[in-house]
């Protein structure tokens, strides 16, 4: 008796998979772009957005009113405009200024124009280097008057000038040093002049063009100095020493300090000597 044969069963078939359709090769590079730009954003920026291109904000941004631009020529018109015409107005006169200032001979006609030069300007610019000018200019016309009357008026008025120009530039020493020595022409040694005096010196004590007319300044008003002021003139005299000793020794013949410079001067006999060789050059 044969043994069952078993019955071969057959594979169960399996339901066909559904594919999805490919992808073409250009969706795929915009895809992979996408995917590498999101990653970028997201390690730089932490997560956010990206701020839009520079070209975008541009264009996004509103154009310049014309009234606004109006008003910037305006501006430039009203700040601009008067600077170029005061230097256009003071160049024919400036040889005469520096003249002026360095001692040197300016006549009667040249004064005149510079002053009436100077005065137009003073109705467009406001400047402490203008009023400084006019002080001096003025301070010259007092000193070529004869009449003692207009002589006065004319020293007011530089006085006036060299005040409105310390209103600007409170700081200026050698503003304070040409108001002290107005003053002292005007009144002599008052207390005036000493605060004035006081006041340069505050302003820059060591100032190297100041050093030998300070302590002239200085010398002259004597008592009407206060304690703190006096205490300066030693300092002076040693800074006059070292710069230039024959400057010294020629201020303290002009002015007869001779002797008060030479007691400060004996702490070093070696100054003093030098000192005293240099006054009888001058003889």
């Amino acid at each position: 008796m044969r043994a069952p044969v078993p019955e071969k069963k057959e594979p169960e078939k399996k339901a066909p998979e559904k594919k999805l359709p490919e992808k073409s090769l250009a969706e795929k590079k915009v895809a992979e772009k996408k995917t590498i730009e999101k990653k970028t954003v997201s390690g730089k920026t932490g997560g956010r957005p990206p701020a839009p291109p520079v070209s975008h904000a541009f264009a996004a941004a509103q154009p310049i009113p014309a009234w606004w631009m109006v008003w910037v020529g305006l501006f430039l018109l009203a700040f601009g405009l008067p600077l170029t015409v005061a230097r256009f107005m003071e160049m024919p006169v400036e040889p005469m200024r520096l003249a002026l200032l360095q001692g040197q001979s300016v006549n009667d006609a040249q004064l005149d124009k510079l002053a009436a030069t100077k005065l137009r300007l003073a109705n467009v610019l406001r400047t402490n280097a203008l009023y400084d000018d006019l002080s001096t200019v003025s301070f010259e016309q007092a000193a070529r008057q004869q009449d003692a009357t207009i002589q006065k008026e004319w020293r007011e008025e530089a006085e006036y000038w060299q005040r409105k120009a310390l209103a600007i530039s409170p700081a200026d020493p050698y503003g304070w040093f040409r108001l002290a020595h107005l003053l002292y022409v005007k009144e002599g040694a008052s207390p005036n002049v000493a605060e004035a005096w006081r006041q340069s010196m505050a302003a820059a004590p060591f100032e190297p063009r100041l050093i030998v007319p300070r302590l002239q300044l200085a010398l002259t008003l004597g008592d009407a100095l206060d304690e703190e002021s006096r205490r300066q003139i030693p300092r002076l005299i040693w800074q006059a020493w070292k710069d230039d000793p024959s400057r010294l020794a020629k201020a303290a013949k002009e002015g007869s300090f001779t002797v008060l410079i030479e007691d400060v001067l004996r702490e070093d006999p070696q100054a003093l000597k030098y000192f005293r060789d240099q006054l009888e050059l001058l003889q």
